[in-house]
């Protein structure tokens, strides 16, 4: 892959080439038009909710709510006037983002669809957020894409924040309706201006600054790099790693786990891209590795399966099967 159309999403160095403004082609399903940027996108208009029926283990986050979970996007596209910064390709990202939950049952509102917020107005959002009743939810989503720097600094329309800022007020002390259940975000950013090159990886793999605002437990974060690297993106087709994702869970996200999911997803991520760039008059194959991070206490699967249902059910079926066997063991 050419660098013709590949762009980094650091605010440090960028990569010579412009490609165009994304345009993407929008695929029906049980679309309502819900405007981003400068383009078109879906959301659902049916209100979706959780079968009720469904049995589920012991060792899984539970879906007690009727409510599959809330999907949040804050999307930084433009940052001023500075065509240079603009995130081009981006909104390929949120329209796949949308349809691929919308898909697997959430519930997409364009209320929660932010664009090319200010920094207060991403804190109010957030603060907003944070203080409502989700009691009937069961799982919280964060989609974060923009530019970013090391030490997990990110780039928003009017200046800086912190990822840390996005989760801290979600904690199970501070956001009560979330406590216990599974709380997961991504951060389609950089960290760093580092190329990631083929068959090496020199830098920290754990982001410096990450645990000074020590993480509680039934957290679940995704970064697109790790630390002091680049993450990238395609102007037309979006970036590697949200695109992988949407991949992935569209193809496996009602049977697998989202811990499964993301290793599946960083392995085509760390496999499957590269662009060749140059370095000192050479050429080199530039890479990506994505990075998770985890608290979770449990397995956490972003909706109810009835392929999933049907194997709970055998095993506690089988499980029971056992019990009885002891129990006449034990009387023989």
């Amino acid at each position: 892959m050419t660098s013709k159309h590949i762009e980094s999403d650091t605010t440090v160095l960028h990569l010579q080439a412009q490609g165009h403004q994304d345009d993407s082609v929008r695929i029906p399903f049980r679309p309502s038009p819900c405007k981003v940027a400068d383009m078109e996108i879906e959301t659902f208009a049916p209100k979706f909710t959780e079968n009720p029926h469904a049995v589920e283990h012991e060792d899984e986050y539970p879906r007690t709510g009727s409510d599959p979970g809330l999907v949040v996007i804050f999307n930084q596209q433009t940052f001023g006037d500075d065509d240079e910064m603009a995130r081009r390709g981006t909104n390929r990202d949120v329209n796949e983002l949308i349809l691929t939950f919308g898909r697997l049952g959430y519930n997409i509102e364009e209320r929660y669809i932010y664009n090319n917020l200010k920094r207060f107005e991403i804190l109010e959002a957030i603060k907003e957020l944070s203080s409502t009743d989700h009691s009937d939810r069961n799982c919280l989503i964060i989609i974060v894409l923009t530019h970013g720097e090391v030490n997990n600094v990110l780039q928003v329309e009017d200046g800086l924040m912190e990822t840390s800022e996005f989760w801290t007020p979600f904690s199970n002390t501070s956001c009560l309706s979330f406590s216990s259940k599974p709380k997961f975000f991504v951060f389609q950013a950089c960290k760093g201006n580092q190329n990631s090159r083929s068959g090496e990886l020199t830098v920290p793999v754990i982001p410096a600054g990450t645990y000074r605002t020590p993480l509680e437990t039934d957290f679940l974060i995704a970064f697109a790099a790790v630390e002091g690297t680049r993450s990238y993106r395609h102007t037309l087709l979006g970036s590697w790693f949200i695109q992988e994702l949407c991949r992935n869970f569209n193809a496996h996200g009602r049977r697998d786990d989202v811990i499964s999911l993301l290793l599946r997803i960083t392995k085509c991520v760390a496999y499957n891209h590269y662009h060749v760039a140059k370095d000192n008059g050479r050429k080199v194959i530039v890479k990506q590795m994505p990075l998770l991070l985890s608290t979770l206490t449990k397995k956490f699967y972003l909706c109810k399966s009835k392929d999933r249902n049907l194997l709970l059910q055998l095993k506690k079926k089988q499980e029971e099967m056992l019990e009885l066997l002891a129990e006449a063991l034990k009387s023989t």
